[in-house]
């Protein structure tokens, strides 16, 4: 076992020589630390409902909100809620609005 070789350029580290047992831990660990994003969370949830065969719908979402009625007039002319239903194809994995 050997210490890690530090490679400087300008006084800044600019990489290490390791172990590639060292480096191989270190690879582990630092997939352990990512946090996954929205996009992976509803990328797995597609791929759920795609092997699931299940279509996910959602339903209108603001007719108890008080601008509900001004940005469904400009969307859809539509009163007291927006009128959107959102249906998620799961063999494409997009989503439709009606």
């Amino acid at each position: 076992m050997f210490e890690p070789q530090l490679i400087f350029k300008q006084d800044k580290l600019v990489a290490a020589i390791v172990e590639p047992k060292l480096f191989q831990a270190f690879l582990a660990w630092h997939q352990q630390q990512k946090v996954s994003s929205f996009a992976d969370a509803f990328a797995e949830l597609r791929q759920i409902c795609a092997e699931e065969n299940y279509i996910l719908e959602t339903p209108a979402r603001c007719s108890d909100r008080p601008n509900c009625g001004s940005f469904s007039r400009s969307r859809n002319s539509s009163y007291g809620s927006c009128g959107f239903d959102t249906t998620i194809n799961t063999s494409t994995g997009f989503a439709t609005t009606r």
